[in-house]
């Protein structure tokens, strides 16, 4: 029993991709999660769109749904280990890309790309854009240049 104890108070470890595209994303994901019951550890890395969190008695759908209420971003449980963490070999990285790949292929959603041409005056302006578009059902990426005057959104087709 005491070996059991053990284990369960080990620190948990959990896989997150997020739509992250800039250090500014990672940071405000990172804020979500800083002091979220049980997290005791996060780790960024925004250009492969990868969260690492560990804790004790962390529920990760609990995590995925703070993250998406806190900062509107898409995210999706990649893996979930109840022992220390374990570098993932490549060929285990590669066989699992392999598998989302063949998913993919057997249907494949038609993506549209919207290029808006929108007044905006400020960063504020286009934060505020970029958040409402975000709570569109099927809405992937929004993108915002305020020197252009562009909105750029990608969504899926349903």
């Amino acid at each position: 029993m005491g070996e059991e104890k053990k284990e369960e108070e080990e620190a948990q470890q959990m896989v997150l991709k997020v739509d992250m595209h800039c250090e500014g994303c990672a940071r405000k994901v990172a804020r979500a999660l800083k002091d979220f019951q049980g997290v005791e550890e996060v780790t960024m890395d925004y250009k492969e769109s990868r969260v690492v969190v560990k804790g004790k008695n962390v529920d990760p759908l609990k995590v995925c749904e703070r993250v998406e209420r806190k900062c509107g971003r898409k995210v999706e449980l990649i893996s979930h280990m109840t022992k220390p963490f374990e570098e993932n070999t490549k060929e285990e990285e590669i066989k699992k890309e392999e598998e989302s790949k063949q998913e993919k292929k057997d249907e494949p959603p038609p993506e549209v790309t919207l290029v808006l041409n929108v007044q905006m005056h400020c960063d504020a302006c286009a934060q505020v854009l970029q958040k409402k578009i975000r709570k569109i059902k099927g809405v992937e990426c929004v993108t915002t240049d305020v020197e252009k005057s562009q909105v750029i959104v990608k969504r899926c087709q349903y």
